[in-house]
């Protein structure tokens, strides 16, 4: 769905299309899914407006929504998605987008009221979630997942300006099977808090994470047959930094405050 090489800039010259005009309530009653797909579908891009004073504060979605080469996004990172998809499911997804398109996740509060999870991009280039606060369940699932099969892994994608709290795994770099390897990903000036695992990379390689806390997690960071990547962690609050690493894992980097 969507368009490929859309950004917010180009979007604002235009003009903003809401998701509003398509439907969607946007009074956190309402199921909101599909208002987001057609507008996503039709426009490439999916403008939650927030304004307080017509109550347009929080989204419902009972259903995941495919944002693929689409951009999801708000005007006020306090606009709040209420996220009642399915248990192991995820608010937005994206799937398959190539090096030279483009997905994005934006300036929005995704509230997980089932045991789901935030964002996935399975075998994508070129995703970014940024300005994005995550408030977990303690569920089985992760904020963000960062995933690949058997032809390829995820890389090149960008995760920044993030607060996530509660979940299972805070960000997830993974493929789960084949030769490729999760590469190429920065993470930067984010904090994954009170999560089961913070940061969880298996079959990882090459990614940098820069400027990322991990305060009061049980596990900061879990790496299985991760090589090369490169951490600086800051701002920690625990006397103890935890960080496990099976045999296969090395020449990775840390640097802590």
């Amino acid at each position: 769905s969507g368009t490929s090489a859309v950004t917010i800039s180009a979007i604002a010259k235009e003009g903003l299309i809401p998701v509003q005009e398509f439907g969607a309530a946007v009074d956190g009653v309402t199921d909101d899914a599909a208002a987001i797909q057609e507008s996503l579908d039709s426009l490439g891009y999916a403008f939650i407006l927030y304004d307080e004073r017509a109550g347009y504060t929080e989204c419902r979605i009972n259903s995941a929504i495919n944002v693929d080469q689409g951009i999801v996004f708000s005007n006020n990172r306090q606009m709040k998605i209420l996220c009642h998809v399915t248990a192991g499911q995820y608010a937005f997804n994206f799937t398959s987008v190539p090096f030279l398109g483009y997905g994005e996740v934006a300036n929005l509060t995704i509230q997980q009221n089932t045991a789901s999870g935030g964002v996935k991009a399975f075998e994508c280039r070129q995703v970014h979630v940024r300005n994005v606060t995550f408030l977990g369940n303690a569920s089985g699932t992760a904020a963000i997942y960062l995933t690949g099969g058997s032809t390829n892994g995820s890389a090149w994608n960008h995760v920044d300006d993030v607060l996530a709290y509660d979940y299972t795994y805070g960000i997830r770099l993974e493929t789960t099977g084949g030769l490729e390897y999760c590469n190429r990903n920065f993470v930067s000036n984010s904090t994954f808090q009170q999560c089961d695992t913070a940061v969880h990379m298996k079959r990882a390689s090459t990614n940098m994470l820069q400027a990322v806390g991990c305060q009061n997690s049980t596990i900061h960071i879990w790496m299985q047959s991760a090589q090369r990547n490169y951490f600086l962690v800051m701002n920690e609050t625990q006397s103890s930094f935890s960080a496990y690493l099976d045999a296969d894992s090395y020449k990775n980097a840390f640097h802590g405050n």
